[in-house]
């Protein structure tokens, strides 16, 4: 298997752009970046919802555990899919599966061991 050199921001734009307008398909798009399809497609996930910034480094995000709750809540109400959860109100971004493992992580640690005992307080 030959080594491909990473993509400078720039040409993962230029590549995500010229699939999104429909100049290029999939599967061209991915061999032009050197990678699988699974992972243009989240390249494509990312910078539909992050525009430039999605090719640019980042530290981790930080949630408030009112954002938590208010994730957990709606879930549990039914009113959104998982996927809808995490592109709407925690993370900004569609749903790709490392996302809804993190997701189903906050959700976790953000829901109370003993709901009487919260509530009480």
């Amino acid at each position: 298997m030959s080594y491909k050199q990473k993509l400078s921001v720039e040409e993962k734009v230029q590549i995500v752009q010229e699939y999104l307008k429909g100049r290029i398909g999939m599967n061209e798009a991915a061999r032009r970046s050197g990678v699988r399809r699974q992972s243009f497609n989240g390249w494509v996930r990312n910078y539909e919802a992050d525009g430039v910034d999605a090719f640019l480094p980042h530290k981790n995000r930080i949630y408030s555990p009112e954002l938590k709750r208010a994730a957990v809540e709606e879930y549990l109400s039914g009113i959104g899919s998982l996927s809808e959860i995490c592109k709407n109100i925690i993370f900004g971004v569609p749903y790709s599966s490392g996302t809804g493992f993190r997701c189903i992580m906050l959700m976790e640690t953000s829901t109370p061991k003993n709901t009487q005992e919260v509530e009480a307080t």
